[in-house]
């Protein structure tokens, strides 16, 4: 189970919560990989190995959270 949280641009956290056939070194290097291929070359990630991951008040897995403001909706003064 994995939880991707995004606090600032070009930087991703991914909470792990390992199961079977979990890899650290493997695992750790394809969200690497991934991370940069997504979010460009300068990007990084953290990697936290937790027991469990949280659920919202309502009871809900929330598989992502980003407080980062995405691009196409910054509307430029010109338009």
């Amino acid at each position: 189970q994995v939880q991707i949280l995004q606090d600032r641009v070009g930087e991703v956290t991914y909470r792990v919560r390992p199961g079977v056939g979990y890899d650290a070194v493997a695992d750790g290097d394809y969200l690497e990989r991934a991370t940069r291929e997504h979010l460009g070359a300068e990007s990084s990630c953290a990697i936290e190995v937790v027991d469990e991951l949280p659920v919202t008040a309502s009871g809900k897995f929330a598989f992502s959270r980003s407080s980062v403001s995405p691009t196409f909706l910054q509307v430029s003064g010109s338009r």
